[in-house]
């Protein structure tokens, strides 16, 4: 498909295969493609910096979107792992789901963690919880 060919060309040799970084979310559904387009392109995954996204939710709910990502994608440990959107979420919603990923750097299943689109206001409410490694590593703003 359009992904995975887009992933191989992106990552494979030549000028057009400059690309070291994808970057991806559970809510794109994407992640299947992307595994198959970084076996196609050739390239180790130590090479590669890997991002994904999963929406605010439970804590459980979380943890399986997470685990379901690194499944889909095929690899044992992301380098960033970032709570997708705020909007709409609950303040428990934001900080359950900090505490996922706080589990996941725990377990070496991601090298960072962080944040997407995230304003003062929702920084603020999940400091306020006092979670156990702060600050984010990246506020990453669309």
């Amino acid at each position: 498909g359009d992904v995975q060919n887009a992933t191989a060309i992106w990552l494979g040799p030549g000028l057009e295969g400059a690309g070291v970084a994808i970057d991806t979310a559970y809510n794109y559904y994407d992640a299947d493609a992307i595994a198959a387009g970084i076996a196609d392109s050739g390239r180790t995954r130590g090479s590669i910096w890997l991002t994904t996204k999963v929406p605010c939710s439970s804590k459980e709910s979380a943890r399986v979107h997470f685990e379901e990502q690194l499944a889909a994608l095929e690899v044992s440990y992301v380098d960033l792992a970032l709570i997708h959107w705020p909007t709409g979420c609950s303040d428990d919603e934001i900080y359950e789901t900090w505490c996922a990923l706080e589990d996941a750097l725990s377990a070496n299943q991601t090298r960072a963690i962080g944040i997407s689109n995230f304003n003062e206001t929702h920084l603020d409410h999940l400091a306020a919880h006092e979670p156990r490694m702060w600050p984010p590593a990246v506020n990453q703003v669309e």
